[in-house]
């Protein structure tokens, strides 16, 4: 289905020059405006660095949302800041033509447009005592010059702080979340024996998320077995087959299906002092896939193992972190064209507080 927007400016315009109301605000995530995030965020704790962060526009308006500032709280770690001043900050927002599970990790490829720069000057970061069983106030705040009108069916909302300073490290640290529950990797079964002694031996990456490509790294063979990767979506059946289904009676002892035969690639080797593969695991950015179970197995031929020729591996199960609409990328040195996502790809970012005259 396609949403009619008007004419970009003449929205614009309208909203802009509404008349004025309180000004609203909303909290993203919305289940922390009234308790601590679960991480903490070095932005403010040097005078220097590049961070962008990605807020998916169903998080605070249906449609449009007219932006006149943003705010920040301290972290919850048991520690009392002092207050300092920034002596430069460019505040950029607009944009993005990514969501939350596509966000690069190259700044500008996160732009549907050049941003708009809504704020450069120095900043206070006043004073913040730790209080134990306090929320904190988002005392933090940066008003912008201008107001930006955010139009969600042009993507996701878009803002980049960038320090031109010194990587010079105080106590400042901000409040920050991430998905309580991130994808992970762990084996299960057995796997049978090549005619050679060894064994698919395989290297697992830690975490899965959307969007995403990890890399299974299967190594140490002593032949180049002819091999198949397996993806199933159960380990509990396949059609009629009861999993996992033991191969000793069809001639392979100690080898068993442990996965569904859903999607069968195959996986070249390289060598280079034995036989080897990286495997990629590709993740499509389908919100569907968060939070769901896959499985993982490598069967390889090899006449002389056994009387079916074949040998199965043991079996991986892989978690697909849950969605979550908020991402992260940071630099130290403002000047790189590429960061780090938050948290190693974690979904995560600042717990922020939106305010303007507008959530539509």
């Amino acid at each position: 289905m396609k949403i009619a927007v008007p004419c970009c400016s003449a929205l614009v315009l309208a909203l802009a020059t509404h008349p004025l109301a309180a000004q609203l605000t909303r909290v993203v995530p919305a289940n922390l405006a009234q308790r601590s995030g679960t991480r903490s965020a070095s932005v403010f704790a040097q005078d220097s660095g590049r961070y962008q962060q990605l807020i998916e526009g169903q998080e605070f308006c249906r449609i449009t949302a007219t932006l006149r500032e943003i705010a920040f709280r301290r972290d919850a770690l048991p520690f009392s800041y002092n207050g300092r001043q920034l002596t430069s900050v460019t505040l950029r927002i607009g944009h993005s033509n990514r969501n939350a599970a596509t966000m690069s990790d190259t700044f500008a490829a996160n732009w549907a447009v050049p941003l708009q720069v809504v704020f450069k000057s120095s900043l206070q970061l006043p004073p913040a005592l730790y209080t134990a069983a306090a929320v904190y106030p988002f005392n933090i705040v940066i008003k912008f010059t201008r107001p930006f009108v955010y139009i969600r069916p042009v993507g996701a909302l878009l803002f980049e702080i960038e320090m031109p300073g010194s990587v010079q490290f105080a106590m400042y640290f901000a409040d920050a979340a991430a998905h309580p529950t991130s994808g992970r990797v762990s084996a299960f079964g057995t796997g049978g024996k090549f005619s050679t002694g060894e064994q698919h031996y395989m290297m697992i990456p830690e975490e899965l998320s959307i969007g995403h490509t990890d890399t299974v790294l299967l190594n140490g063979l002593r032949g180049n077995y002819p091999t198949l990767a397996i993806l199933g979506a159960s380990n509990r059946s396949y059609g009629q087959l009861n999993l996992p289904f033991d191969l000793t009676p069809l001639g392979a002892p100690g080898n068993h299906v442990y996965v569904s035969l859903d999607v069968l690639l195959p996986v070249p080797l390289q060598f280079f002092d034995h036989w080897y593969a990286y495997i990629p695991l590709s993740i499509p950015p389908d919100r569907q896939l968060a939070g769901k179970q896959l499985y993982f197995q490598l069967v390889s031929a090899d006449p002389r193992a056994n009387a079916l020729g074949l040998v199965w591996s043991k079996a991986l199960d892989l978690f697909i972190a849950p969605y979550y609409p908020v991402q992260a990328v940071f630099a130290l040195d403002p000047n790189q064209a590429k960061g780090d996502y938050q948290y190693w790809r974690r979904p995560a970012g600042l717990v922020v507080r939106l305010g303007g005259y507008q959530f539509n």
